[in-house]
């Protein structure tokens, strides 16, 4: 028995209009975009047989159009394969090429194939192996390498980002590499105590009217008054209300009660790439230490982590700085890292203080007393690491008088941009990583 055609529901799609909207859903939430480069192109299984035609398709023209193509077109999917394969399947894809290079030759006959092209093609084919190789090392294939690399950076300057502050308390902050490399020495972590959030409001405990009627009818009877509202309650609920609005206006300013503010600037023994490995790692493990253990005990912390490891060049310089934003109270220790540079407003000059320690990684009970002082308003302060104020043959405090000098100089308007500014002015050029952190209170 069949269905007459009379008898379906209006309206619902037939079994090829559902699989076009099948296949636009997926195409419009991305699904195939996601499939591409999750699986064809992170599979060899995929890659190889696509790859292969496309070898071939290039044989097959240099054939028809001798003229308009050339074999040395085969280099291309064997650079393709460099990129996106694994070792194992590069050479099959190489494999492949030579067999078209073979009948490209065979179907010439008198011409056959050009020495050049066939050495174009041989010579990308062992330049992709052997960069190859140090992939296979790592484990991943293809450019994935390149991209944890990539992600790997990315979270070491997180780790730097400092949390939002209230509006009279600012940082400015620049970071760069010997050699302009990506990855350096040098890192930043920052951690606020109590971080800035909107303040919830609490209902207000008040006496309700209907219990009031209640209380009376278990003792006296409930005056008129009560059941409805007077001129001076409704003066007073008024009066509550303005003082509810006045509470949530001085809401920012009670959000720094309490709070503290902890700046680490690490040095590791080292510079440029050959350093940045190590400060992926410790960036990691000190930016957990920070604000987790006693603020007193960070350094004594990160020195053990740091012993742990037994490192060759295991050892790392560092400076602690903790701020107590409502009173303006500070207080630094030192590993082993240059002195810092402090500005008062009331004199306009910048002064050097400095914290006694023994380097990270070298003493195990090792101890690193605090140097304190206070910001007022418009005081500042100024970290930085070796690499601004040492250079090989030369005094450090020349290198600090430099620095001090040109903060006197290009600190003078405003602090904002003010870390890129100095750098650029004491050390632009210098084989050597360099960090440079300015905090001041407006």
């Amino acid at each position: 028995m069949t269905a007459d055609s009379g008898n379906e529901r209006p309206g619902r799609p037939t079994a090829p209009g559902r699989r076009r909207q099948r296949l636009a859903a997926r195409f419009g939430d991305g699904r195939i975009a996601r499939w591409l480069t999750d699986h064809a192109m992170a599979s060899d299984l995929y890659l190889l047989p696509a790859l292969g035609m496309v070898a071939a398709g290039f044989g097959m023209l240099t054939i028809a159009f001798p003229e308009a193509w050339t074999p040395a077109m085969l280099a291309l999917p064997v650079l393709a394969g460099g990129l996106l394969m694994k070792l194992r399947g590069q050479l099959l894809l190489l494999v492949i090429c030579i067999a078209v290079l073979m009948a490209v030759s065979w179907h010439r006959e008198r011409a056959g194939v050009a020495f050049g092209a066939a050495l174009a093609v041989f010579a990308t084919a062992a330049l992709v192996i052997l960069t190859s190789r140090s992939r296979l090392r790592l484990g991943v294939q293809g450019t994935r390498g390149e991209a944890m690399l990539l992600d790997l950076r990315e979270r070491l300057r997180a780790q730097g980002l400092v949390p939002r502050l209230p509006t009279d308390w600012h940082v400015d902050m620049s970071i760069r590499s010997a050699g302009g490399q990506s990855f350096a020495g040098d890192f930043l972590i920052a951690a606020l105590s109590h971080p800035v959030f909107p303040a919830q409001r609490r209902p207000q405990a008040t006496e309700s009217p209907i219990g009031s009627v209640q209380s009376s009818a278990a003792g006296s009877p409930a005056p008129p008054s009560v059941l409805a509202p007077t001129p001076a309650s409704a003066s007073a609920s008024a009066e509550s209300d303005f003082v509810a609005t006045s509470a949530d206006a001085d809401t920012e300013d009670s959000l720094t009660q309490g709070q503290t503010l902890e700046l680490g600037l690490v040095d590791v023994s080292g510079k440029g790439l050959a350093a940045g490995t190590r400060a992926l790692l410790l960036s990691g493990a000190f930016g957990g230490l920070l604000g987790t253990v006693p603020s007193r005990d960070f350094l004594t912390s990160a020195n053990k982590y740091l012993l742990r490891q037994d490192w060759d060049e295991g050892f790392a310089t560092a400076v602690h700085l903790v701020v107590e934003l409502e009173t303006g109270h500070y207080r630094f220790h030192s590993a082993g890292h240059p002195p810092i540079a402090r500005l008062t407003a009331k004199t306009g000059r910048w002064s050097i203080e400095e914290a006694e320690g023994p380097l990270l990684g070298i003493l195990g009970d090792a101890e690193f007393p605090a140097t304190e002082g206070c910001l007022d308003r418009g005081d500042a302060l100024l970290l930085f690491t070796d690499g601004l104020v040492e250079r090989p043959g030369r005094d450090l405090d020349e290198g600090l008088d430099r620095l001090l000098g040109a903060a006197e100089t290009r600190l003078t308007a405003s602090f904002t941009g003010g870390a890129d500014r100095l750098i650029n002015e004491v050390a632009p050029n210098v084989k050597d990583d360099r960090a440079l952190v300015v905090v001041w209170r407006t």
